[in-house]
């Protein structure tokens, strides 16, 4: 993960997924849109890398946690967070029009 992006951001140890994520050492969160093409071609390959690291993952749907995609600021599908302990330490958004890539 190499783009970082400053935006706005609520206070987000309000969020479940704060709350999920604290104790945990490293996770990484794809946030996905079932509607939108980028991230349907990037799911399959983000469920691989989770399958071969379980209990580091997590997939939302953008409809399942709203609350944490206004808190996190997410904009723009697919975008995955780099977490360690809860706090945000990485973010890789997608270029609009394009995705992301397996690679990035």
């Amino acid at each position: 993960m190499s783009q970082t992006k400053k935006g706005r951001a609520a206070d987000p140890v309000k969020t479940a997924l704060a709350d999920e994520l604290k104790d945990r050492d490293r996770t990484l969160v794809l946030f996905y849109a079932e509607w939108c093409p980028f991230s349907l071609r990037f799911l399959p390959h983000f469920e691989e890398f989770a399958g071969e690291h379980p209990g580091e993952c997590r997939i939302i749907e953008i409809g399942e946690d709203p609350e944490a995609c206004e808190a996190y600021a997410i904009e723009v599908y697919p975008t995955v967070l780099e977490f360690q302990n809860g706090r945000l330490l990485k973010r890789l958004d997608a270029t609009p029009g394009v995705g992301l890539s397996p690679a990035q």
